[in-house]
């Protein structure tokens, strides 16, 4: 990981483990079928951080994915961060998290997307 090379600039990589947990139901004429399941799912990234402004306002881009034998999840977001006081920390951005998975007659086609803000307190 190289960190602070152009005045708050870094790049590196990043390693996510998902925990995807959820079920699958059948429910017919004369079948009623559940399956429960528990995937963990490792995800390999990079993270690009920008200091803009002596360490109050940053900027931070972030991806992370795997694609398998056709089936693929990537986590995508992007924020600009703005640090008024220490241990505070507000920012905003905007988030992509996709799922495409088909095993076995079961597909899970999911897509999250959209802005978000958030503060965070840290001690």
């Amino acid at each position: 990981m190289l960190e602070n090379v152009l005045a708050g600039f870094s790049l590196g990589g990043v390693f996510h483990l998902k925990y995807l947990d959820g079920d699958v139901r059948l429910n017919t004429t004369g079948v009623d079928e559940k399956e429960d399941f528990t995937v963990p799912i490792p995800m390999i990234g990079l993270n690009l951080h920008l200091g803009i402004l002596a360490n109050i306002l940053e900027a931070r881009v972030a991806g992370t994915g795997i694609a398998y034998s056709g089936d693929s999840m990537y986590d995508v977001f992007g924020e600009l961060s703005w640090t008024p006081f220490a241990f505070v920390d507000v920012h905003g951005g905007y988030r992509i998290f996709a799922t495409d998975i088909d095993q076995d007659d079961v597909v899970l086609d999911y897509k999250m997307s959209g802005p978000y803000v958030g503060v965070t307190v840290s001690f």
